[in-house]
């Protein structure tokens, strides 16, 4: 199968795109927007553009051979009608809130870390929607996004922004597991798993699950 993947971001597409063809599948991309300002503000204020955008990116690769489409990104799939976008395209579409829809019933306190405000409110709304015993905890950390866009260095930006001792703390407060709610922060995973001591949900390889890969 021929995916296309199409993220906020030319940094996070190509990280979605690396990811892909790193499982052996062939894959095309378009991003969103150039960077996350342009994207944020799309995000907030002019979602019926960038659903409009969505579908006309994801029926240009279809054209060119996609036979589903890989949303790689958690705040641009929140900002959008998803249900919309589906019903414009003839193959599959996928996106990392299919994953957290599973995750609602399988745990019982969830922490997200997430882009953006809007996006962590999004990822609540579907684990609530699924299960609205599960507690919910989150930030959104729009500073990690740039350092990460910038692509310093991960050991760096994980001192800098003392990730570890962070990330720490919500599992400390009781959280069963931690949701990576943007695709962007898989870059520092290595280098925070050891203060991490709940298991990890990064959607993108249940993604491809999702659709038989």
């Amino acid at each position: 199968m021929k995916l296309g993947v199409i993220a906020g971001t030319t940094t996070d597409t190509m990280l979605g795109l690396q990811y892909v063809k790193s499982q052996g599948i062939e894959a095309i991309s378009r991003p969103c927007s150039e960077d996350p300002t342009e994207q944020l503000d799309m995000q907030l204020h002019r979602q019926e553009e960038l659903a409009g955008r969505v579908a006309s990116l994801a029926q240009d690769m279809v054209d060119d051979g996609a036979e589903a489409i890989y949303i790689y990104c958690n705040s641009l799939s929140t900002a959008v009608d998803l249900d919309w976008i589906r019903a414009q395209l003839p193959v599959p579409v996928v996106t990392p809130l299919d994953v957290y829809e599973e995750c609602a019933e399988k745990f019982e306190h969830i922490f997200a870390i997430a882009a953006n405000a809007q996006c962590l409110a999004g990822i609540e709304r579907i684990i609530k929607a699924r299960n609205p015993d599960c507690l919910f905890s989150g930030a959104a950390l729009q500073s990690l996004v740039y350092q990460i866009e910038y692509l310093l260095p991960p050991e760096q930006i994980v001192r800098d922004l003392d990730m570890g001792n962070f990330l720490g703390t919500f599992t400390r407060m009781g959280a069963d597991t931690l949701i990576l709610g943007c695709t962007h922060f898989p870059y520092i995973y290595d280098y925070v798993r050891d203060d991490i001591a709940v298991p990890v949900i990064d959607p993108a390889k249940r993604m491809l699950e999702l659709l038989g890969l």
